[in-house]
């Protein structure tokens, strides 16, 4: 319930009230022993601090994020969305390299999982960095990835996307 409530809030740009929620089932959760719940609440205050442009306390609830997800077992893909939001963070706060050391380790957990969306913001992310800080070799080369990978997801969703209008066409014949 609060957690829903909360990204209303979020949603409505009412970062405070989302925050108060947030609080209090992180304080159940927290309470009750439910690290799953809790590494959620954490993403979410994460979250709608980084909306606010409150970079550094985002960051920190973001590492807690991380830590909750290792103790779930190292689950890699909410560690690689976990390091790409610490990342953002830390882009955001000019603290360059500490972003691209965030946004390897998304890249390395995403695309072990053959996860392509997380994967292909960590591949962005990086070019946006290595472009700003100069090395525009290696920023292209990110680019690049960037391109394959947001095409082979926009491939995958549009051919979903028409095996159920066939299906649905199949069905009402």
């Amino acid at each position: 319930g609060q957690m829903n409530y909360a990204r209303y809030y979020m949603q409505m740009g009412q970062t405070g009230q989302a925050l108060d929620l947030l609080d209090e089932a992180a304080s159940y959760f927290l309470q009750e022993g439910k690290t799953a719940r809790l590494a959620k609440v954490y993403n979410l205050k994460g979250n709608a601090l980084y909306t606010a442009a409150r970079y550094q306390t985002a960051l920190q609830y973001y590492r807690r994020y991380a830590r909750e997800a290792q103790r779930l077992g190292d689950e890699p893909l909410l560690l690689a969305e976990a390091y790409n939001n610490i990342g953002a963070c830390l882009f955001f706060l000019q603290e360059y390299d500490d972003a691209l050391a965030a946004y390897e380790q998304a890249w390395s957990r995403a695309h072990d999982k053959q996860d392509v969306k997380i994967s292909m913001h960590a591949a962005f992310n990086q070019a946006e960095v290595l472009e700003l800080t100069g090395d525009r070799s290696a920023a292209l080369d990110w680019y690049k990835t960037y391109y394959r990978l947001r095409e082979q997801l926009y491939s995958r969703e549009s051919n979903r996307q028409m095996a159920e209008m066939q299906q649905r066409f199949e069905t009402e014949k």
